[in-house]
Order: C-alpha cells, then sequence, then structure tokens
C-alpha cells in the first residue's frame, strides 16, 4: 500500500498537536478547491487551501517529466501568465497591498548570491534574485524562470534561451551578458562558491546573442537546469555587480526588492512594480524581523505583532487557543542519520551495521527526539517530486533478535564500545536525543555508546573531514537526488566512510549521464533499496515544520519541502 501524503502527515503529527488541524502537507499534485488563492510566480499550480487535504502521492513518474528531461529536444517554454492559469473566482476575491511583518529565525548576514547559502540568507534572496530555472514548492519539479526554455544541442552543449523584457531592480534591462557573468563568478574558484561542486561540469560560457547563452560542459550533466532551480547560490545580478555592495545592497530581477536592512534586528523588502510577471507579488512589503527566541515569537503572534512565523511542535501546542492563529505543516527535506565509519573495524563488516540498524526504535526515537513531529525517511526523503520511498514502504523493522544472531555471527556476540560526535544536547537539530535513545536500545546488543557532544564549528570540522568513527549527522535539500547520492555512496565520494559496492557505484555513474528522467529515477530507487539493505548509513527521520500565521493572512498554505519561503510572493492579507 502506498501512503497517501495526507496519511503520511497524520501519521508524523501523533502526539504533537495533530488536533491543531494542521493539514496542509507537501504534495506533488494537491488538490484545489475552486476559490483557492490565485497561484504565486512559484508555483504555477493552482494552490490548495490549508484544509484541504492533498491528493494521494503518485505510484509512478509524472507523465509531464521536469524541464529537463531529455536532450537535445527543447526541454521548457514560458508557462503562460501565472494569473491566466489561476481559477476566475480566486483572483476576484484577493486583496493587493499591505506589508506583512514576517520572523524569521537569523539574520541573513549576506546577500551576496554566490557565496551565502544559510537558509536564513536563502529565504529572502529566493524573493530578489532568480535564476534560469526555479523549482515549484509544491512538486520540487523544475519550471522556466528567467530561461523561456532550454536545450541540449549535444550532450555537452546546454543553451538557455532567456525571456525577454525583464529588468533588475535597478532598471537595467537583463541580458545574456548577465546570465554569463553570473555563471562565471559562480564557478571561478576565487568565488569560493559554497555549491561550486553542482556545477563542476562547466567549462565555459558564450553568449550566442542578447537573450541566447551557451554553457559547454566537460562531461554530461542531464540535471543542471534543476542545480540552477534549486537556487543555491546561483542568483542573478547585473554583470559586473560589486561583490562588497551585493552583501548588502542586492540588486536582483524577483518580485521583492531590499528597502532596508539591520543587521541582527530586521529586513524591508519592498514590491517590485517592475516585475515581469505583473500579477505578483499582491503585498506592498514585507518586514522581516529576526526573532531567535520561540517565547518571543510565540507572544509576538498572540498579540498579533506578527503575522506570520515558524513555531516548534510545542509552540503550536501553546497557541493552538489563540483564535485569531492558524497552522499549516509539512516535512522538510533536511533528513538526520548515523554515519558509520569503517575506519572502525566492527563498521566494515556489513553484518554489524545492520544489526545496529535493525535494532533501532525508530518510533522511540522520533517521540522522543521530535515530540511526535518527524517522519522516517529513506536516503532521499519522500516528497521530493517522485524519487523518495513513502513511509510505509521503507524496509525498517525492529529486531533485537536477528540483531543479536547478526553481531554473533560477525563475531560481536558480546558487543563493543564506540564513540559518537553529536551536537550538545538541548540544540535544535535534536540530535542529542536521537543518538541517546538509539544507544539505549543497543544497550541489549552489549553495544556501549560513548556519546560525544561537540559545539557546531567542531562538530562541523569532524563531519565535514570524516573524522569520526560514528556521528549523528544531517543533509539538505540539493537541486537533484544525484547531489546526495554520488558523495555518500559512491566509491571515493567526499562524504563516503568507506563504503564500496561496484553494483552501486555502476547504477550511479549511469545516472549522472543518463538523459531520460524516469529511467534516472529508476537507478536512483534501485541505488536507495541497496544501500539501506547494506546499512551504510542509519536513515532516521526528517521533521515536520509548523508555520503559524494570523488568520487574514492568504495564499501561503503551503510548507515547501526545501524550507525556503518563495510562497510570500502569493501571500495576501484579508484583514476585511
Amino acid at each position: 500500500m502506498t501512503v497517501s501524503r495526507r496519511t503520511f502527515l497524520v501519521r508524523s503529527l501523533v502526539g504533537a498537536g495533530a488536533a491543531l488541524g494542521l493539514a496542509a502537507c507537501q504534495s506533488p499534485a494537491p488538490a484545489a478547491p475552486a476559490a483557492a488563492p490565485t497561484v504565486p510566480p512559484k508555483p504555477t499550480a493552482p494552490a490548495a487551501a490549508p484544509t484541504t487535504a492533498p491528493a494521494a502521492a503518485p505510484t509512478s513518474a509524472p507523465t509531464t517529466a521536469p524541464a529537463a528531461a531529455s536532450a537535445p529536444a527543447t526541454a521548457a517554454t514560458a508557462p503562460q501568465s501565472a494569473a491566466a492559469t489561476a481559477p476566475t473566482t480566486a483572483a476576484a476575491a484577493i486583496k493587493r497591498g499591505g506589508t506583512l511583518n514576517w520572523a524569521e529565525i537569523a539574520d541573513p548576514i549576506s546577500f551576496d548570491p554566490h557565496t551565502r547559502s544559510n537558509a536564513s540568507a536563502s529565504n529572502l534572496q529566493r524573493l530578489i534574485y532568480e535564476s534560469f530555472t526555479r523549482m515549484d514548492p509544491r512538486t520540487m519539479n523544475t519550471q522556466p524562470a528567467l530561461a523561456a526554455s532550454w536545450q541540449y544541442t549535444s550532450p555537452t552543449e546546454l543553451v538557455f534561451n532567456l525571456r525577454t523584457g525583464v529588468t533588475f531592480h535597478n532598471g537595467q534591462p537583463f541580458s545574456a551578458e548577465d546570465a554569463k557573468w553570473n555563471v562565471d563568478r559562480m564557478i571561478d574558484p576565487a568565488t569560493a562558491n559554497p555549491f561550486a561542486s553542482w556545477y563542476a561540469a562547466i567549462v565555459s560560457t558564450s553568449v550566442v546573442d542578447n537573450n541566447t547563452l551557451k554553457l559547454t560542459l566537460k562531461s554530461p550533466d542531464p540535471v543542471l537546469p534543476e542545480k540552477f532551480s534549486a537556487m543555491r547560490v546561483s542568483g542573478f545580478a547585473p554583470a559586473g555587480s560589486d561583490p562588497t555592495s551585493l552583501a548588502s545592497q542586492p540588486i536582483g530581477t524577483g518580485p521583492f526588492k531590499l528597502a532596508s536592512w539591520t543587521q541582527n534586528d530586521q529586513a524591508m523588502l519592498q514590491r517590485n512594480g517592475s516585475y515581469w510577471d505583473s500579477s505578483f507579488p499582491y503585498l506592498d512589503g514585507l518586514v522581516v524581523k529576526v526573532v531567535m527566541d520561540e517565547d518571543t515569537r510565540i507572544a509576538g503572534l498572540r498579540a498579533g505583532q506578527l503575522d506570520w512565523g515558524l513555531v516548534s511542535a510545542d509552540g503550536a501546542k501553546r497557541l493552538q487557543s489563540t483564535q485569531t492563529l492558524k497552522f499549516i505543516s509539512g516535512p522538510q527535506a533536511v533528513f538526520t542519520v548515523f554515519k558509520y565509519n569503517q575506519r572502525f573495524k566492527p563498521f566494515a563488516d556489513t553484518r554489524v551495521r545492520q544489526a545496529l540498524d535493525m535494532a533501532i526504535d525508530r518510533n522511540l526515537v522520533l517521540n522522543n527526539a521530535l515530540g511526535g513531529a518527524g517522519a522516517l525517511t529513506g536516503p532521499i526523503p519522500y516528497g521530493w517530486a517522485d524519487y523518495g520511498i513513502p513511509p510505509d514502504q521503507l524496509p525498517f523493522k525492529l529486531d533485537m533478535d536477528g540483531a543479536k544472531s547478526l553481531l554473533a555471527a560477525a563475531g560481536f556476540g558480546n558487543g563493543f564500545e564506540v564513540d559518537c560526535v553529536t551536537l550538545p544536547e538541548g540544540q535544535s537539530s535534536n540530535f542529542y536525543p536521537t543518538i541517546a535513545t538509539a544507544a539505549d536500545g543497543w544497550k541489549q546488543l552489549g553495544v556501549q555508546v560513548n556519546i560525544q557532544p561537540m559545539e557546531l564549528a567542531a562538530w562541523l570540522d569532524k563531519n565535514n573531514r570524516n573524522d569520526f568513527d560514528m556521528i549523528v549527522s544531517n543533509r539538505g535539500f540539493r537541486g537533484d537526488p544525484i547531489d546526495i547520492l554520488m558523495p555518500a555512496f559512491h566509491t571515493g565520494g567526499v562524504d563516503n566512510q568507506g563504503y564500496t559496492n561496484p553494483q552501486v557505484d555502476a547504477w550511479l555513474d549511469q545516472a549522472t549521464s543518463e538523459t531520460d528522467r524516469t529511467k534516472r529515477r529508476d537507478l536512483y530507487l534501485q541505488v536507495q533499496k541497496q544501500v539501506m539493505a547494506d546499512a551504510v548509513w542509519s536513515f532516521l527521520w526528517v521533521p515536520v515544520e509548523t508555520d503559524a500565521m494570523q488568520a487574514y493572512v492568504q495564499g501561503y498554505d503551503h510548507v515547501a519541502f526545501d524550507g525556503f519561503r518563495d510562497l510570500m510572493a502569493a501571500t495576501w492579507l484579508d484583514k476585511s
């Protein structure tokens, strides 16, 4: 049985405030009532109301593959105006204007579109900058943005046909020269782009004409359009921009432009009246307040001083009696794992890793670490188009007797002792209660875990250098699943801790050059099943995000799987 997204969310919220009516979760094709709000520029599909259950997840590939599915045929064309595709009854109800007060949990630090990738920066950058493509926050499929269409003219040539009539916030027309400058800066080692590896296939860029840019690749990369769509340090600014100025005075083509910014206090975004899709945004402005403390966010929401804010499951419970608020919830793409480094002799034996994996009470981990506000996950989180495995189809089964037998067969019938690096107790990652719960269960196997809490900088150093025997870690959203699977599970990958499987290597190698999206998805599925069978890592959970907002906030009716706030461009206020 394939679990629906509605069932997925309901199960994941058991014991964590399900009574709040948090019904709108991630869906590849959410159902939309006739009176749903007009669609945002991201995405172009009609929005679903918060109280409407999403449609069941597909069990096969979409009939229409994402834009870069095949080559060299044209991969995408410019979409209709968003307003043109929306229900006419909804359009009449939308009220334009007004300012929304939004509580963000961290300062953006910098608005440089090619060097800053922290989530708080990305949340605002994605409303200010755009790239060739963008990602539909409901389906995670790739859509046209500054490129109206694109095609692979050969396996190593990708041509973007740029949208005409686009201007930057300073009034300068957008052209192929601008696109070239941005891509060149992104891939320049001197820029130190933290996601430069995504674009490693690009050898050079060349302007064909004012509206056409050609990328020459050193090797085929059929998912480059998807990587641009993830908008991780790939936003476009005017050619020749001063990087120092961009960090605090960004100039993009997006639906909002930065009006002012007081670091660690607030940023004010103003409607871009010259946005290429004149239907958006609906709001005149956004005041993005940095409110790190949840108690302060809760007080602001309760008092009506904040219109929108992220809250924990516990925070949602505390606010459930506030009649002026409403809530939406959905799973996130950041997934938590135990990594087993095979430099530690017991972990070099697949049976030992399998034993630990089958001795994890994952439901208990969810309750202890997240208060139940999470969901089980495999190597690709469920909800990322149709790439992930539904939670009810994951192979995890608690089996202490089986685990003991495997350890005995591997020569560790009396158990062993292992050090595990994690972040401190009370840290928002919830790593500590995750490993504490698993370690308590492993005592039945004679396995003693020495938990080693470290502050973030030290933990990052250990994680990034693979300098651990075992670590609690996580992985975030990427442009394409290959950017998760290849580094972790291909022999010699930068996030690989000694695992090697020739069949997995072959599948991944094939996927890197496979232009047919459905075939690529099927290869990813085989990799996922194999690495779970080999217990390379123990795949544990994804969190469920809860957004609280005043009842008059309309249009923001869906928690994007990648955790970003693109739907602010389609949000409006109805205070009547």
